[in-house]
């Protein structure tokens, strides 16, 4: 995945599906600190901020990265404690899993907050269907560990060079969320 350009996306369906306009105030939660894996955040709060959002960047510790149950309360309180907030982005998978369930203890509806996330577990999956996820990038993990075989055959075999994809070109929203689920089933 081209990581700037797929926060870049899922900042664009943010902005589209929640209706953000400049003024408003959103967060970005993620690991803004590390150099290469935090280009996904760093597209993610730009683009929200070229639209004029207000974005507060928070960091996520290393407890919470390795296990985002621990993000539940620091985000709960957050929410809690900016009533004016509208959206909430992460480029974390683990995080944007429990984004409905930090939605709900803070007291928010769906809707309330425009959620934009990565990855499409199963709890994030329920917080499409449930409208709490707005939007969350699909990196088409099966495509990321398949064509690094097919590379491998190709160069060895045929000697060719390297093949350059980017798996990250999609969201998955409320509203395609349907059709895309029947299509991997």
């Amino acid at each position: 995945v081209d990581l700037y350009a797929g926060g870049t996306l899922t900042a664009n369906a943010m902005i589209k599906a929640g209706g953000l306009k400049s003024g408003d105030q959103a967060m970005v939660y993620g690991v803004f600190s590390q150099a290469e894996r935090g280009q996904s955040e760093k597209g993610l709060a730009d683009t929200l901020e070229k639209a004029g959002l207000k974005v507060d960047r928070l960091e996520i510790t290393q407890e919470a990265n390795s296990d985002p149950s621990l993000a539940v309360p620091v985000l709960t309180a957050y929410v809690q404690s900016h009533p004016g907030l509208k959206a909430i982005g992460t480029q974390h998978g683990g995080v944007t899993g429990v984004l409905a369930d930090v939605l709900k203890k803070a007291g928010k509806k769906p809707g309330d907050i425009t959620v934009g996330g990565i990855d499409l577990a199963p709890a994030t999956i329920d917080g499409l269907k449930s409208g709490y996820v707005s939007a969350t990038l699909d990196q088409l993990l099966y495509l990321q560990g398949f064509f690094p075989v097919v590379q491998c055959v190709m160069s060895a075999k045929y000697k060719m060079p390297g093949l350059s994809l980017n798996t990250g070109a999609g969201v998955v929203t409320p509203d395609n969320t349907p059709t895309y689920l029947a299509r991997l089933l």
